[in-house]
C-alpha cells in the first residue's frame, strides 16, 4: 500500500510546511516578499532619469545586491528553486551595473615612482556639527604632504581651522556661509590661480584652480551640488551638474580634475550622463568603491560614495582613502594622482 505522505528523499513543494521546515519556509516567504521589493527598487533606479524618486533608488544598488544575495541563499536552502533562480537573475543584473567598479575597467593605473604626485584632500565638514579641533590634530602630521585641500560646507564655526590652513598654503580662496554651501580651497601648487564661480539659479559657489602639476598646466574644480531631496533640489542638482560639465569642457588645459560632494552615486543615470558628457573618469574605477557619507550613527562603510574625484584620461590614481568623520556625516578623502604618458 503506497503512503500519501512524502518520504524524506522527496523534495518538498515550494511553500509546503512540514514539521522540520516551517521556520525555514517562513524565512523563505519573507525572502520572496523582500525580493519583489528589491526588484522594484532596482528597476526604478535604472530609469532614475524619469523621476527624482526613482533616481533615489539608484544610489542603493550595492545595498540592494547584498540583500538580494541573502534572499537567494535563503530561498536556495529552502529549495524554493524558482524563486532562488529569480534572485540569482536579479543579483546578476545588479553585478552588471556594478561591474566597472568591480573589474577596474576604464582607468589606466598610474606609475607610482617616476612621475610627480598630486595629493589632494577633500572634506565636507558637515557645517556646525563637526569637530574642527580633532580634524586639525589629525591633519597636522599630513599637511606638509598635501598639495591641495578642499573644505565644503565652510561655516563661521570653522574659521579658526581655516585661518590655520591659510598659514600653511600660500594660495587660498573661500566663501563662508551659514548654510551648507560654503567652500574653501587651499593650494601650494606652482602658479596657483583660484577663483569662485557660481552654479545654478541658487548661486552655489564652486572654485576653479589653475596651476602647474609638474610642468603640465592643470585645471581643478571643486564643487558641492544640492542633495536630491525633492523635485526642486533634484532638478537644481542636475542643472548644476550640467553647468559643471560645460565648465570642464571649456577648461583650457588637457589635465583636468573635478572633485567634491556631488550628491550623486556612480549608479545614477544622471552621473553616467555626466561622465559621458565630460569624458572624465571616476577614480573609483581602479581602486574600487569608497563610501564617504553615512547618516547619523551608521558606519561609513555602509554609506554611499558621493564624494567624487573625477579625472581626465591622462591622469591616473595610485591611492585613495577615507579617514574618520570628525563629527561630520562625511569622511575626509585623500587622493594621490599621477600623470600618465
Amino acid at each position: 500500500m503506497r503512503s500519501n505522505h512524502p518520504t524524506n528523499s522527496e523534495p518538498e513543494e515550494e511553500g509546503t510546511p512540514t514539521a522540520g521546515t516551517s521556520t525555514l519556509n517562513t524565512l523563505a516567504r519573507r525572502a520572496r516578499t523582500t525580493l519583489i521589493v528589491l526588484t522594484a527598487m532596482f528597476l526604478a533606479g535604472l530609469v532614475g532619469h524619469l523621476h527624482w524618486i526613482a533616481d533615489l533608488f539608484a544610489h542603493f544598488v550595492v545595498h540592494v545586491a547584498a540583500v538580494t544575495l541573502g534572499c537567494a541563499i535563503i530561498l536556495l536552502i529552502a529549495r524554493w528553486t524558482r524563486w532562488s533562480a529569480a534572485a540569482a537573475v536579479l543579483f546578476a543584473a545588479e553585478l552588471v551595473v556594478m561591474a566597472p567598479y568591480l573589474m577596474g575597467s576604464g582607468l589606466k593605473a598610474a606609475p607610482s615612482g617616476d612621475k610627480p604626485a598630486l595629493r589632494v584632500l577633500q572634506f565636507n565638514i558637515g557645517g556646525e556639527s563637526s569637530d574642527w579641533r580633532n580634524f586639525i590634530d589629525w591633519l597636522r602630521p599630513r599637511v606638509d604632504s598635501l598639495d591641495v585641500i578642499v573644505l565644503l560646507e565652510n561655516t563661521p564655526n570653522w574659521q579658526a581651522a581655516v585661518e590655520l590652513l591659510k598659514r600653511e598654503f600660500p594660495e587660498h580662496v573661500e566663501e563662508v556661509r551659514s548654510d551648507s554651501s560654503g567652500i574653501a580651497v587651499f593650494s601650494r601648487l606652482p602658479g596657483s590661480n583660484l577663483k569662485i564661480r557660481y552654479l545654478g539659479q541658487s548661486r552655489v559657489p564652486a572654485v576653479e584652480l589653475r596651476a602647474y602639476f609638474g610642468v603640465r598646466p592643470i585645471t581643478l574644480i571643486a564643487a558641492h551640488t544640492y542633495p536630491p531631496l525633492g523635485k526642486y533640489m533634484s532638478d537644481e542638482r542636475n542643472d548644476q551638474l550640467h553647468e559643471l560639465a560645460k565648465w570642464m569642457a571649456d577648461a583650457p588645459t588637457r589635465h583636468k580634475i573635478l572633485l567634491g560632494d556631488l550628491n550623486v552615486t556612480p549608479f545614477s543615470p544622471w552621473f553616467r550622463r555626466f561622465l559621458e558628457s565630460t569624458n572624465l573618469i571616476d577614480a573609483q574605477y581602479e581602486l574600487g568603491l569608497l563610501p564617504t557619507w553615512a547618516p547619523g550613527p551608521f558606519p561609513t562603510v555602509l554609506g554611499l560614495p558621493i564624494d567624487h574625484t573625477l579625472i581626465s584620461t591622462n591622469l591616473g590614481v595610485t591611492y585613495r582613502s577615507c579617514a574618520a568623520r570628525f563629527g561630520s556625516d562625511h569622511c575626509p578623502v585623500i587622493t594621490v594622482l599621477r600623470s600618465i604618458p
